[in-house]
């Protein structure tokens, strides 16, 4: 009986997790049962007889289940070096049983049977979750069965098929839409190697995210999940619903230019890389060195320094030299092991001194990606903004210039469009330009502008014609908006000799929080903007919560130049690091919000 055999390795499984010992036995026959029973074309059975979805959802779980607690690969740990990675039995039931499901895949009908609809999607999003997958097939199953469900509750209940009663049916509907809904942590990509026939090269640990993501979970006592995409079919709005991207393997990765071009947006509109050699394979180590130099040419990989904010992002570890990164944007994004981790994630042995470092860099790399903060459940996914760069539309078009310096000027290059993005979707500012214009001081389109903006790490300098002409922009009634990256100390220390240069008898002083600026209310009790009376930092900020802090420099009886020395730009971009010292991004889009419509106003 597939079905009540089903249930009994679902129970027995959490049963495991909690240190139950179970009988190697009872999950070597269940194994063998299930191998058994599959049709030839992937399905599974009730008993006998027809294919269905729900013993077909319920025979890939099974599969996995068994496969987890018996260790079936041949992988192990021996003396301290990890022997025969990659090495399975040759075994497509799963894979099989995938195909099958994928053919004759949907939410609105048990495959095969119409009976017992919402036990097929419990047993769905079972299958799905274990064998980490977000597509069956071309479909989206978590967001196609929640659509269906959410629309098909009658008051508080859902009405079952065969022999579902009411209560039994809200029970499945009610696992399917909770469990399901699980944030996504990791996206494990799949991807070709440099060995056509090999194509599994990118998940030679099967089980590494999945016993990593399980282990993240426990300790931050988190709800969260993880998922297979693929390079070839994944957009970037696929990449974009998990934080971070992880792929391995032992051989070069092969990537086409159009998933190569995914890969940066990934990382331009915030995501996260994270690359480990497998075994610390020289092939794969070449190869995705050249990957990476193709992918950001301007940023080299680079090995983190003993006091780089990962050491410590969750555990109190010591550098060893086995981590490289790439900064991009106001933080590092991409970082390397040369040094194999997954081999012990898969292993997963607390009394090996090895998995135990392994595991907990890898959370630690994780926690620097994330800042422990995921978003909300899977059917969240933060917005791609596209950029245009065929120019404003029209004088009339709102455009925001970017000045540049000799002080990293666009280390967050995404941080004017969110911005334009969130004004166009939020504040029905629909006439605005996405990308910004990037001017020099002595750039003749620089007086076209009211509005210019300023960012960086680093120290700069303007010569004296430079401060001349940017003191005549601000004097004609343009704005000046800056702010220190990450509250980093030499761009903070630049901007102010800087200010003092460009206005010799007026001093930087705190916008007072009663000024129009911060979202002063009207006779009819509105705001100018949003109210920013109250704001929330990062959490390398002493304080998460309380008053923004504002600098300015009067000019003709207003503030036509406005500086953070607490981080914006980087906020907009969410390129924020553990140790950025700022707003989050949901403050910093409404203080930069304010700051242009106070520009706008006459």
């Amino acid at each position: 009986d597939n079905s009540n055999t089903q249930f009994a390795l679902l129970a027995l499984r959490e049963a495991a997790e909690v240190g139950i010992p179970i009988d190697p036995d009872v999950w070597q026959r269940s194994r063998e049962h299930f191998l058994k029973t599959q049709h030839g074309d992937g399905s599974w059975s009730y008993e006998a007889g027809a294919a269905s979805g729900s013993m077909s959802v319920a025979g890939i779980s099974s599969l996995i289940i068994t496969g987890l607690r018996l260790h079936e690969g041949r992988e192990r740990i021996v003396n301290g070096r990890i022997e025969h990675c990659g090495e399975w039995p040759q075994n497509d039931a799963i894979a099989r049983g995938l195909d099958w499901l994928g053919r004759n895949f949907s939410v609105r009908t048990n495959p095969g049977t119409g009976d017992w609809h919402l036990y097929y999607l419990y047993g769905l999003e079972r299958a799905a979750r274990l064998s980490g997958q977000r597509f069956i097939g071309q479909h989206d199953w978590y967001r196609e069965g929640a659509e269906l469900l959410v629309k098909g509750q009658k008051d508080a209940h859902w009405e079952g098929t065969g022999g579902e009663n009411e209560i039994v049916a809200t029970s499945f509907a009610l696992l399917f839409l909770a469990k399901g809904r699980a944030p996504v942590l990791v996206n494990k990509l799949r991807h070709d190697s440099a060995d056509p026939k090999n194509t599994q090269d990118w998940n030679n640990d099967r089980d590494d995210i999945r016993n990593l993501t399980d282990a993240i979970g426990r300790r931050w006592e988190r709800r969260m999940t993880w998922q297979v995409v693929d390079a070839k079919v994944a957009s970037t709005e696929d990449l974009m619903q998990a934080p971070v991207i992880f792929w391995n393997g032992h051989l070069a990765p092969v990537f086409s230019d159009q998933e190569k071009e995914r890969l940066r947006d990934y990382v331009n509109q915030g995501g996260f890389i994270f690359a480990e050699a497998c075994c610390g394979r020289p092939e794969f180590d070449a190869g995705v060195r050249k990957l990476f130099r193709e992918l950001f040419p301007e940023e080299p990989l680079k090995e983190l320094s003993a006091d780089h904010p990962i050491w410590v992002a969750d555990h109190a570890l010591k550098a060893d030299g086995s981590l490289e990164g790439i900064e991009i944007g106001c933080r590092t994004s991409v970082v390397y092991s040369k040094q194999d981790l997954s081999c012990y994630w898969e292993q997963m042995r607390g009394d090996n001194a090895e998995s135990l470092r392994a595991v907990r860099l890898g959370t630690n790399v994780l926690a620097y990606a994330t800042g422990k903060e995921l978003l909300p459940d899977k059917l969240d996914a933060r917005k791609v903004v596209r950029l245009d760069r065929t120019g404003p539309a029209n004088r009339w078009t709102l455009e925001i210039g970017k000045l540049k310096h000799a002080g990293d000027w666009n280390v967050a290059p995404m941080a004017v469009p969110n911005l334009m993005a969130s004004l166009r979707d939020n504040i029905a500012l629909r006439n605005v330009a996405i990308q910004h214009r990037e001017v020099s001081p002595l750039d003749e389109n620089l007086f076209t502008l009211r509005f210019v903006y300023m960012h960086g790490r680093a120290q700069f300098s303007y010569n004296d014609e430079q401060i001349e002409k940017i003191r005549a922009y601000v004097q004609r009634g343009g704005t000046l908006f800056a702010d220190a990256c990450c509250g980093r100390a030499p761009f903070d220390a630049s901007f102010r000799a800087f200010a003092k240069k460009l206005f010799p008898d007026a001093d930087l002083k705190e916008i007072p929080l009663d000024d129009d600026l911060f979202g002063s209310e009207s006779k009819a009790g509105d705001h100018f903007g949003y109210d920013l009376h109250t704001v929330q930092y990062t959490k390398a900020m002493p304080q998460r919560e309380g008053d923004p802090f504002l600098e300015g420099i009067q000019v003709n009886g207003r503030w036509g130049v406005i500086y953070s020395k607490y981080d914006v730009g980087c906020a907009l971009e969410r390129h924020q690091g553990s140790d950025c010292r700022g707003y989050t991004h949901e403050s910093a889009v409404k203080i930069a919000t304010n700051v242009i419509l106070y520009a706008l106003l006459p």
